[in-house]
């Protein structure tokens, strides 16, 4: 896995060979068939590869509605680290979706990665739910 800033941004690239487990335990191969999950932008966002290009999708709620396509044809490879988020994804409580407020700091809590695919599996399992 390779983390770091660029630009303004924060990615989560992760190693080839976790893409297809990520995929699974984000959920993504139920609920986006085809879409294989390569990192992160931000921790909010998935980086998605499907057919020779990148895709975007929020974690909460993963549709195929949210998907969308990346101008860039590579993923950035030249990241600044940040010992201080290392290991570390945020996480709003109360996902933005299910009215959340981002700037709330009581509804921010920073998980493992591990953590992070369980919340977002299950909260995506929640959406489904509720909508149905």
């Amino acid at each position: 896995m390779i983390e770091g800033w660029s630009g303004d941004e924060y990615y989560t690239l992760f190693d080839p060979n976790d893409y297809s487990s990520s995929t699974r335990e984000y959920g993504v191969d139920r609920l986006l068939p085809g879409h294989t999950v390569v990192g992160l932008i931000g921790w909010d966002d998935l980086i998605l590869f499907k057919d020779n290009g990148y895709f975007t999708c929020p974690t909460v709620p993963i549709l195929p509605q949210y998907v969308t396509r990346c101008s860039w044809s590579q993923l950035p490879t030249m990241l600044s680290s940040d010992k201080n988020l290392a290991g570390r994804c945020k996480w709003y409580t109360t996902p933005l979706v299910f009215g959340g407020n981002p700037t709330d700091d009581s509804n921010l809590l920073w998980v493992d990665y591990k953590q992070h695919r369980e919340l977002v599996r299950w909260w995506n399992e929640k959406h489904a739910e509720l909508r149905s």
